[in-house]
């Protein structure tokens, strides 16, 4: 295979072929006056200057959503709890869907910020939730900030179905959350399956101290799951939105 063939079918992994033929056109007209390691190393720096947002992206997302999740859960407990009824021991089950959701939210945020940036209409959509989320989990105690936070909320749904621009950032998002609320169910099922593998009975600091494989198991399909989440948005973002990717409008000019 002709090298400029494989050079352009590497490129064209990270943008569109219009654009891969186009900028690896440009080092071929160069290769005859600076050699041929010049376009093999020009072509490297091409495909990291192409990937380095969705790599970036990719590792962060994930990682931040867990730690997210785990902050928005403990402020929500102690929160709810300050405000709970005497011998209240626990939250209950509906309210710890919202750490969960918010920490989607800021997952997706942080995936469509780093790769296509804060002028992007996915990432302008999931800011205005995750901000909201996050004041609900904040404030759970406070009567007038919560129906100030769901009218709000409510209105910045309605305005995205209405408003034809972001109609399919609503659709990309709903993929999303789709895509994370059957990996969270998933990762959940097979979470409890190998737990019972290992140790059937209730697992407490001891147990978990004997059996740390349990722990890793739990975190890596979490993990998945945000994988799963980061991947559908990004599919969802190429098939609708490909006009506003920022990776399909990197410079020619470094190379």
């Amino acid at each position: 295979m002709h090298s400029s063939s494989i050079a352009e079918w590497i490129v064209v992994r990270f943008t569109d072929k219009q654009r891969a033929a186009s900028m690896v056109g440009d080092l071929l007209e160069l290769e005859p006056h600076k050699g041929l390691l010049w376009f093999w190393l020009s072509l490297v720096r091409v495909v990291i200057s192409l990937a380095w947002r969705r790599s970036l992206a990719f590792v962060v997302a994930p990682y931040a959503g867990l730690w997210i999740l785990g902050k928005l859960a403990a402020v929500l407990r102690d929160t709810y709890l300050r405000h709970a009824p005497p011998g209240t021991w626990g939250v209950p089950g509906n309210l710890t869907l919202l750490p969960i959701a918010g920490a989607f939210f800021w997952m997706v945020l942080l995936y469509t910020a780093i790769r296509y940036g804060l002028r992007d209409r996915v990432t302008q959509l999931v800011l205005a939730l995750a901000g909201l989320i996050t004041a609900v989990v904040y404030c759970w105690g406070q009567p007038i900030v919560l129906a100030v936070c769901m009218a709000l909320g409510i209105c910045v749904l309605a305005v995205s179905i209405m408003r034809r621009e972001y109609r399919k950032a609503t659709m990309v998002l709903l993929v999303a959350a789709s895509t994370g609320l059957g990996g969270w169910i998933l990762a959940g099922f097979l979470a409890t399956k190998y737990q019972h593998h290992v140790y059937p009975g209730l697992l407490g600091d001891q147990e978990l101290r004997e059996h740390p494989s349990i722990g890793w198991v739990t975190l890596g399909l979490l993990m998945m799951t945000g994988w799963m989440i980061t991947t559908a948005c990004s599919r969802m973002h190429y098939w609708l939105m490909r006009d506003k990717q920022l990776d399909v409008s990197a410079p020619q000019k470094t190379l």
